[in-house]
């Protein structure tokens, strides 16, 4: 299935209408009536294994155990629960479709984030309906449904700010490994919501969850909610949560809680599962039936502002803000830099191939490592594996733990577009639209930089001109820099980072430099049209330094002070990132 192609049918009479998120396995699609008007949300879960032509032959038996019985989601009918309206296998390209209604909303993360703290009235109003959504689910006949991943991130507020709706049901990784015929026998979901007899201890072959499970997650749901913070938000990776759930159990709410709100949370999450309250049992606690008398009246929350167009069943972390004139940065991962190389597109006699492109990725990704930033580098993709380079990297929930964004385009094009390997051209507005805040919200607020070294077309080839191909940038938090025939743009930003002079000034210094050593225009403010009017263009608000003046630090002694990205391998990180360069 081409998620690339709009006239694709996703169901029969349904086409898509916009990509809303991606997943590890899945993505989200918004799709409409083809010879209509209304408009739903499907899930695409993709499956690692090869189908025969008939449905059911090839189809692992574990596969095709859980595809029927996941197919009792469409008939729950619950109004805090979506509606699951179908689900389809799809032999072509093994997937499975699953058809729901579409949300207007925001993730229940995303309501707390804007309107912290939640008083207690509708930390009571929003915590009766999840549980009445369990209860529904746990007592389910003839088999109860167990939701496996409940966190305020599958839990959406509707656009009246008072109802939710429960999403979500780990679908994706059951399918998957069934269908891979490979259980890890590792939990999956939001390790801050698990349980503790989710984390296995040796021997254990199956991961125990059950109703109780669900019931944990539920309480660190009611943390959240009563803190602003998530559960165990100081722990800086997997080891350090497994450790303070089993030692600690779950974090403390805050002295000066109601005793019936700490009593309700207390029977969530009993250290021992047998210990904590069905869901149906605590929809008669006190704090439930009586919560909003106890807290004192109050109103509902009401987010400082509206939710991001896009917000539909879509995660909508948010950016902290600061009243400095500097960005602030982390103290390791500075930022993410992707590096984009198309050595050659299209017909040789069309496109002489750009030489040394992999010397020039390899010299950025040697200036931005030494600068503590994430490097990923893409060379030689066609445009629809251009497109899923750009959708996952807007997509990824890593987002929230980096600073900063630098992009490197470079390859063939006018500056104001570039061609992918195939030949397509890919307009440089249309990227730069990718990483708005509605679309990219894991950067909002963040400095976004792109340098575009594309090569001079040749003559007679009909692409966009620099004109036709001029925009204005979006907004705030955005610097494109654009060079190409008058030298190597991305060998020159390299040098002048390096240039002990320029290393901790300013990016708009940098670029200035930059620009006056290949003789380009002066940058210019966001007012500027980038591409026709001006070769380098600013909307940032404050001050961004490449290089704050922190050198290399190494690891903390224990190994539970080190980030996820610290425990992750280099080995596995670099495979990671150069995944579609193989493909």
């Amino acid at each position: 299935m081409q998620l690339c192609t709009e006239e694709t049918e996703i169901f029969p009479g349904w086409i898509k209408s916009r990509h809303i998120a991606r997943g590890a396995h899945s993505d989200v699609l918004e799709i409409m009536e083809k010879q209509g008007t209304e408009r739903r949300a499907a899930k695409v879960i993709r499956l690692p294994v090869q189908l025969g032509e008939d449905q059911q032959q090839g189809m692992p038996g574990k596969l095709k155990e859980i595809f029927n019985d996941e197919k009792r989601l469409c008939k729950l009918e619950h109004e805090n629960i979506v509606r699951f309206l179908d689900m389809s296998l799809v032999t072509a390209e093994p997937s499975v479709l699953v058809s729901m209604e579409l949300i207007d909303g925001q993730t229940l993360e995303s309501f707390i984030n804007r309107c912290k703290p939640l008083d207690y009235g509708t930390v009571s109003q929003l915590a009766k309906q999840i549980c009445s959504a369990l209860s529904y689910l746990h007592t389910m006949s003839p088999r109860i449904i167990i939701h496996r991943d409940v966190n305020c991130r599958t839990i959406m507020v509707l656009e009246d700010n008072r109802n939710i709706k429960l999403i979500d049901f780990g679908l994706a990784v059951q399918l998957v490994e069934s269908a891979s015929d490979h259980v890890t026998g590792n939990p999956k979901g939001d390790p801050a919501f698990m349980a503790p007899e989710l984390f296995l201890t040796e021997g254990t072959e199956d991961t125990p969850y059950s109703c109780t499970s669900d019931i944990w997650a539920f309480g660190c749901v009611i943390y959240q909610m009563v803190t602003g913070d998530r559960p165990h938000r100081d722990c800086k990776n997997m080891l350090a949560i497994v450790r303070r759930v089993k030692n600690q159990g779950a974090p403390p709410l805050p002295d000066n809680c109601p005793n019936t709100l700490k009593d309700f949370y207390r029977n969530c999450t009993a250290q021992k599962r047998d210990q904590r309250k069905s869901a149906t049992e605590l929809l008669k606690h006190p704090f439930l039936l009586h919560g909003r008398a106890i807290a004192g009246p109050s109103e509902p929350s009401t987010p400082t502002e509206s939710p991001q167009d896009g917000a539909k069943l879509a995660l909508m972390p948010d950016a902290s803000s600061s009243t400095s004139d500097t960005f602030e940065m982390a103290t390791r991962e500075k930022g993410l830099c992707l590096i984009i190389t198309v050595e050659q597109c299209g017909d040789t006699s069309t496109f002489p191939p750009s030489k040394n492109l992999e010397n020039k990725a390899l010299n950025i990704e040697d200036a931005f490592k030494k600068l503590s930033f994430i490097v990923e580098k893409y060379n030689n993709p066609r445009c629809t594996d251009f497109w899923r380079c750009i959708d996952n990297v807007v997509t990824s929930q890593d987002l929230a733990d980096i600073s900063s964004f630098v992009c490197f385009l470079i390859g063939h094009g006018t500056g104001g577009s570039v061609f992918a390997s195939d030949g397509e051209e890919i307009e440089v507005r249309d990227i730069v639209a990718r990483f708005r805040a509605s679309q990219c919200p894991g950067l909002k607020d963040k400095p976004k930089i792109f340098f575009i070294q594309a090569e001079k077309q040749p003559e007679g080839l009909e692409a966009c001109s620099l004109e036709e191909s001029s925009f204005r940038l979006p907004e705030h938090e955005f610097l494109l820099c654009s060079g190409g025939s008058t030298g190597s743009l991305s060998d020159t930003v390299c040098s002048v980072i390096r240039d002990e002079k320029f290393s901790k000034e300013h990016i708009e210094t940098v670029v200035a430099e930059v620009n006056r050593r290949l003789s380009l225009a002066e940058m210019k403010k966001g007012t500027e049209r980038f591409g026709s009017g001006a070769s380098a263009v600013t909307s940032l608000t404050k001050k961004f330094f490449l290089d704050g003046g922190s050198t290399e630090e190494s690891l903390p002694a224990s190994p539970d002070q080190w980030t996820d990205q610290q425990l992750r391998s280099k080995a596995t990180l670099r495979k990671s990132a150069n995944k579609l360069s193989g493909q």
